[in-house]
């Protein structure tokens, strides 16, 4: 979801061009598959299998920081290789050069969003003077997931099931967040959290957000305003469901990145580190960060507490 705006930009730059999306995952297939400006969503190995195949302009959006995802990208036939340099490679592996790729400098120093901004970046590096140009023309609106009616109609018998019309607000929890799960609440805590909400705000509705491999049983909730539910492995039902809520609380995940690009309010729980890489807020949209520093798991009591107090003045001014 951080690449969408490029993906976008660089259709909007070079609308003769045809746009294909390489991942070695489902997982933009299943959410992109939908999207009118990306021409081909292909599977890597596929690109490997296909000798006829060869491309103009590669961008590596993701991984920069990974040689070997360097090295994947290099076996894919190209005239320009086009990534950002990574200062961990230079400090950790001593790779000052890599043969084949053009690697370019971002100023991370001066952005918020690290990724968006850096991917964006990478678009201007292949014309500069006409990026500069057409940028300012762009409008984001445009951009759409573009949802099925399977999806809505999904999501209307979820709601439905949820009851959600009894009250005066939908908040999403996504207590999940399988990357990084060292720098996020334990289920039960996230759990505490919602009890305290929902008892605050009776009126409000708390969805939490399940997934089929969350392998998490939730426990039989007293508080009738707590509620559950767990999407199949369409991530467009989950667009669709974002989509419905007043705000959503959750840590540094996908589901932040949806609700950003819906401008759907959020208050996102982020590690210190990754706050200026990884920030919701790109889309214009309100995003606040808990920030969770260094050894914060010393005192998590704590730092739950911070989190269920803001998020109280959040869901009042949302």
């Amino acid at each position: 979801m951080v690449n969408l705006k490029s993906l976008y930009t660089l259709k909007f730059l070079y609308p003769k061009a045809t746009l294909s999306l390489i991942t070695k995952f489902d997982t933009a297939k299943n959410l992109f598959r939908n999207v009118d400006f990306i021409d081909e969503i292909i599977n890597y190995a596929e690109i490997l299998q296909d000798k006829k195949r060869a491309f103009d302009i590669v961008l590596l959006v993701m991984q920069h920081d990974n040689l070997q995802a360097i090295e994947s990208v290099k076996k894919i036939p190209s005239k320009r290789i086009l990534t950002i340099f990574s200062k961990n490679l230079l400090f950790h592996q001593k790779m000052l050069f890599i043969s084949g790729v053009k690697r370019v400098i971002n100023p991370y120093w001066r952005q918020n969003r690290a990724f968006m901004e850096g991917s964006l970046n990478l678009v201007r590096t292949i014309n500069k003077r006409h990026f500069d140009k057409e940028f300012p023309k762009i409008d984001y609106s445009q951009v759409s997931l573009n949802v099925g009616e399977e999806n809505i109609r999904f999501m209307d018998n979820t709601f439905e099931i949820l009851e959600s019309k009894k009250y005066l607000k939908i908040i999403g929890i996504n207590p999940f967040c399988v990357t990084l799960k060292a720098h996020n609440f334990s289920f039960l805590t996230w759990l505490e959290i919602a009890e305290n909400l929902a008892r605050k705000f009776p009126k409000f509705l708390f969805v939490f957000m399940d997934y089929p491999k969350s392998g998490v049983e939730f426990p039989k909730i007293e508080q009738e305003n707590i509620k559950v539910f767990k999407n199949n492995e369409d991530l467009l039902n989950l667009v669709v469901f974002i989509g419905k809520l007043d705000c959503l609380l959750s840590p540094d995940t996908g589901s932040v990145h949806i609700a950003d690009y819906l401008k759907i309010p959020t208050l996102e729980l982020i590690r210190e580190s990754a706050k200026r890489r990884w920030q919701g807020g790109g889309w214009g949209g309100v995003c606040e960060c808990v920030i969770l520093p260094k050894g914060w798991h010393r005192n998590q009591r704590e730092f739950a507490k911070i989190f269920w107090q803001r998020a109280e003045e959040f869901i009042n001014l949302n």
